[in-house]
């Protein structure tokens, strides 16, 4: 089952839906960018619904070229994903089955040719590769938390 929604009257249907049939769930339009709102929102999700599970549609970042670009690229796939976790991890800390699961893209080891002139493709990948770097970091840096907490 997949419903996706992007703004506010969407997201507020999308959850309407799912209520009617049967699944508890909650959600709100924001700026994924947004580190201090998307932290808020977070946290209010996983109390309101007693943990969380994230998923991050693909948000359109737009095919701006240049420095704001790149700029939006890095706030909505990096910074975005890092201020995902940080605000989930207390209430993952809380689980005997949490997980964090980040799916990037071929696009992170892949080169080929550009077809869009902006470099959309070039900032895309560049994005995809740091958080395939982000995640084998914090995985080391996490596991042996998740690891503890099991024996």
């Amino acid at each position: 089952m997949g419903i996706c929604a992007r703004d506010a009257d969407a997201v507020e249907d999308a959850v309407a839906a799912l209520a009617k049939r049967g699944v508890r769930a909650t959600g709100s339009a924001l700026d994924v960018g947004d580190g201090v709102a998307l932290k808020a929102w977070i946290e209010s999700a996983g109390l309101e619904l007693g943990g969380l599970d994230i998923s991050s549609p693909r948000e359109r970042h737009g095919r701006n070229p240049g420095d704001e670009g790149w700029r939006r690229y890095f706030e909505i796939d990096i910074m975005g994903a890092v201020h995902a976790v940080e605000a989930a991890l207390p209430l993952l800390e809380k689980s005997d089955g949490a997980a964090i699961v980040q799916v990037a893209s071929i696009a992170a080891i892949e080169v080929g040719h550009d077809v869009f002139p902006d470099g959309f493709l070039q900032a895309y990948g560049a994005m995809k590769a740091a958080l395939t770097t982000t995640w084998r970091s914090s995985a080391g840096r996490w596991a042996p938390r998740a690891s503890a907490r099991t024996r």
